[in-house]
């Protein structure tokens, strides 16, 4: 501030000399107005807004002791594992959160996948929150006319919150993989990949959600309804489920939500 006053109150001149933004300088300077030095001391940055407890004492009071008691013990998820000793035949959707780098941000694709029929849903969002994730739900099961048996997931913080209160309205257990196995959900691993190379790859990337979704429903219009699959003998993952079931309601014209 001095050498601001001393070189004829030239803030463009005392930025460059002490390479700092224009912003910075008139933000300090409004401090020194109001404060003098002390103003100029750094602030705290915690946030303003601190998360409050969900839980009463009492509550909290029986997890400590519960905690020290069994130290071993965790947060209780159903893992996928368990699932698999049920005998479990279609209906079983695998769910992923596909990650965009699109400098300086970032765009999320939630997919799913029917785990024997392969049948495919995906959007585009601008975050991962769980509240995105319960949205996609929502539409997924809204296509297929709540023809959801299980969801299975990984353990991703999107899968949780907003999305697990979604799945107990709708009735529809959520199995988690195990840590650091991607074999549990090889099935959306391998779709995320056709995606990227059929889709993605080959210049249909746009980083506008509004832009990219009635592209991307177009492209799981035909990976659904025409594509074959070598997986499925070279079926179409409609034709095969419809081979297998009586009906699941998927049709194009409601893929375009």
């Amino acid at each position: 501030m001095d050498w601001y006053k001393g070189h004829g109150e030239n803030a463009s001149l005392t930025c460059r000399y002490f390479g700092i933004s224009r912003k910075i300088f008139y933000k300090w300077q409004k401090r020194y107005k109001l404060f003098g030095l002390k103003g100029l001391d750094d602030k705290s940055k915690a946030p303003k807004k601190t998360r409050q407890p969900e839980i009463s004492q009492e509550q909290e009071k029986r997890v400590i002791k519960i905690r020290k008691e069994h130290i071993l013990y965790g947060k209780k998820k159903k893992r996928i594992t368990e699932l698999q000793k049920k005998a479990i035949k279609y209906l079983l959707f695998q769910m992923d959160t596909k990650v965009i780098w699109c400098n300086p941000e970032k765009r999320y694709i939630f997919t799913a996948i029917e785990r024997d029929t392969k049948i495919a849903f995906a959007r585009m969002y601008k975050n991962n929150s769980s509240y995105c994730a319960r949205d996609f739900l929502l539409r997924l099961y809204f296509l297929l006319d709540g023809n959801i048996q299980y969801l299975h997931s990984d353990n991703g913080s999107e899968f949780a919150k907003y999305f697990d209160q979604a799945c107990a309205e709708l009735q529809i257990p959520h199995y988690f993989s195990r840590v650091r196995t991607p074999k549990d959900h090889a099935e959306i691993e391998r779709f995320n990949r056709t995606l990227e190379e059929e889709f993605l790859q080959i210049g249909h990337y746009i980083d506008d959600p509004e832009i990219f979704n009635p592209l991307l429903t177009e492209w799981l219009i035909e990976y659904n309804f025409k594509r074959p699959h070598e997986s499925l003998k070279y079926q179409t993952p409609f034709d095969f489920f419809f081979q297998h079931q009586k009906v699941l309601p998927m049709y194009p014209t409601c893929t375009r939500i």
